[in-house]
C-alpha cells in the first residue's frame, strides 16, 4: 500500500514539475519574441527569418512538446535536462543564423551547432530508451 502511495506521488510531482516547465518556456518564448522584435526594431529594416521565428522553437520544442507528454511523461531527471539543452541550442543556433543573416556575412563555425544539436537529441533519445525513472 505504502508503494502505491509512492508512485501516486510521484506521478503527481512529475505533472507538477512538467505544468512549472511549460509556463517556464511560455515565458522563455515570450522573451524571444519580444529580443527578436526590438533586434529587428533597430536593424534598419533588415530582416531575418531566422530572427522572427526564433520564439517559435521554445513554444514548439518546449511548450508544446512538454504539453502533449504530460501525462506520459517519458523523461528521467538527465533526459529532460538533455531534451531542454537540446531546445536552447536551437533557440542560439537560430538567433546566430539571424544576426549573421542581418549583418550580411556568414561564418562556417555555425555548421557546428547542427552536430552539437545532433548529439544532443541522439543522447536525450539514448537516455530516455535507457533510463529507469
Amino acid at each position: 500500500m505504502e508503494e502505491v502511495l509512492k508512485k501516486e506521488r510521484l506521478v503527481i510531482l512529475s505533472i507538477l514539475d512538467t505544468n512549472r516547465t511549460i509556463k517556464h518556456y511560455l515565458f522563455i518564448s515570450l522573451g524571444c519574441f519580444i529580443v527578436s522584435f526590438i533586434y529587428e526594431l533597430f536593424s534598419h529594416g533588415v530582416y531575418s527569418n531566422y530572427m522572427i521565428f526564433a520564439g517559435i522553437i521554445p513554444l514548439c520544442f518546449g511548450a508544446l512538446f512538454y504539453l502533449l507528454i504530460k501525462n506520459i511523461n517519458p523523461f528521467s531527471i538527465k533526459s529532460k535536462y538533455l531534451y531542454n539543452s537540446f531546445v536552447a541550442c536551437l533557440t542560439v543556433w537560430m538567433y546566430i543564423n539571424g544576426i549573421l543573416e542581418i549583418y550580411g556575412t556568414t561564418n562556417n563555425l555555425v555548421n557546428y551547432y547542427i552536430y552539437v544539436l545532433l548529439g544532443l537529441l541522439v543522447l536525450t533519445i539514448i537516455s530516455v530508451i535507457f533510463s529507469k525513472k
